[in-house]
């Protein structure tokens, strides 16, 4: 059997982006499948030192489809505002396909995008042995599923591809409707908890001497109060637990927050200098940056993670290390990684922490700007950290049932389309 895997292309180093797709290789070798894979991205630009190759798709989508079973796996890519962004950064600078002389119209960019992340065009026998795994729609505004150019498409893969494993409740069911079949779940988990650690370089490589720490990373927050806010709140739960605290260098270019938190925390610099990350060094060379095994290890060693970033939330959980996330859903931008279009807000990291039962663990913004809630708050975190076993529970049984599910589904689509030969 031959198995292609379509995986999200990577603009620059993306720790969870990264984690998404090296899950595909580790939930391959954990299913013991006899089978040959090969992995595409389309727009193909940021390549992870040392991790495993991928073709670009873009000229090679016919040797994809020739394969018995084709995986879209994880992320944005049936996503619309995914596919017009690649597209656009297509039409301005031949981001997808650099072989061009020249960039063609956003109308033709367009056009390749919806060839090669929704198939359009492609004959019914290609759609029918495609399983989408892992993906999101959740972000999606009524605007884009009235566009008949995406939504004919869309609804098209969606209603005849083998099998669709969304990682999410409301992408589950808006996959439902597409596929006119309500007895369908539709539901997987996010592609980063399928990954197993234990193989990636730099995991398990370097002891951290506190078991009493909490360790820190800000990125997706905008403005100087919102970083204020942030920071005297971690700084509460920290002092409450008498536990050090560390910055974890999660994303490179983000040291202002670092300096903002540290000014606020006087953050121990251990895990920054162990992981190698020094500023500027670190954006210009990549080797500089962490590893994801490093990344996660330095995870895997806290009591909790506090941060406001879905996948490092996402990795912390899967590794069994609360995470509490403060999220801010009404970004003062048009479109938001975390909550999609402005006035449509529906907040990714708040649909995962609702679809494990970790919503105990899920700050909203506005809870600190009161003294009265955020003390309230920083008490009860308290307590579900010190004695919330039962809670931690009932998350890791909600995250396994998951995983074991969209593993087994997986399985059985792929020996119907190795039966179907």
């Amino acid at each position: 059997m031959k198995i292609s895997a379509i995986l999200a292309s990577l603009p620059r180093p993306n720790p969870g982006m990264h984690s998404v797709n090296e899950a595909f290789p580790a939930w391959f070798r954990s299913m013991s499948i006899p089978a040959e894979t090969r992995c595409y991205e389309l727009g193909k630009r940021y390549v992870v030192p040392g991790s495993a190759s991928s073709t670009e798709l873009c000229g090679n989508l016919n040797e994809a489809m020739e394969a018995d079973a084709v995986l879209f796996w994880g992320d944005w890519m049936q996503m619309r505002h995914y596919g017009t962004t690649l597209a656009e950064a297509d039409a301005r600078w031949r981001w997808i396909d650099a072989s061009r002389t020249a960039p063609g119209s956003l109308t033709e960019a367009e056009a390749l995008v919806r060839r090669h992340l929704l198939l359009a065009e492609r004959p019914l026998s290609d759609l029918r042995k495609t399983i989408l795994v892992g993906g999101t729609l959740a972000l999606n505004s009524a605007s884009d599923f009235i566009d008949g150019k995406y939504a004919a498409p869309l609804q098209r893969l969606f209603e005849n591809a083998s099998a669709v494993l969304m990682r999410d409740l409301p992408s589950a069911h808006i996959a439902r409707s597409l596929r006119g079949d309500c007895s369908d779940p539709c539901l997987g988990c996010d592609c980063a908890l399928l990954l197993s650690p234990d193989h990636l370089p730099g995991f398990g490589e370097l002891p951290i001497a506190s078991e009493n720490r909490i360790t820190l990373f800000f990125g997706r927050n905008l403005g100087d109060r919102s970083t204020r806010q942030y920071a005297q709140f971690s700084r509460r739960v920290a002092n409450a637990l008498e536990a050090d605290v560390s910055w974890l260098p999660w994303f490179p270019g983000r040291e202002r927050y670092a300096r903002s938190f540290g000014r606020v925390l006087r953050l121990k610099e251990a895990i920054r200098r162990k992981l190698g990350t020094q500023g500027q060094r670190a954006r210009q060379d990549n080797t500089a940056l962490p590893t994801l095994g490093q990344l996660l290890h330095a995870i895997a060693q806290n009591r909790c993670v506090i941060t406001d970033t879905y996948h490092l939330a996402v990795n912390a959980w899967g590794l069994g290390v609360p995470a509490i996330c403060i999220a801010d859903p009404m970004e003062p931008v048009s479109w938001s990684a975390n909550s999609g279009q402005r006035h449509t807000w529906r907040d990714k990291r708040f649909e995962f922490f609702s679809m494990i039962e970790a919503l105990p663990y899920f700050v909203r913004a506005r809870e600190l700007e009161k003294a009265a809630w955020k003390r309230s708050r920083v008490e009860q975190l308290v307590e579900l950290l010190s004695s919330g076993d039962e809670i931690e529970a009932l998350v890791s049984a909600r995250l396994q049932t998951l995983r074991e599910t969209t593993r087994s589904r997986l399985r059985q689509a792929l020996t119907s389309l190795s039966a179907g030969r």
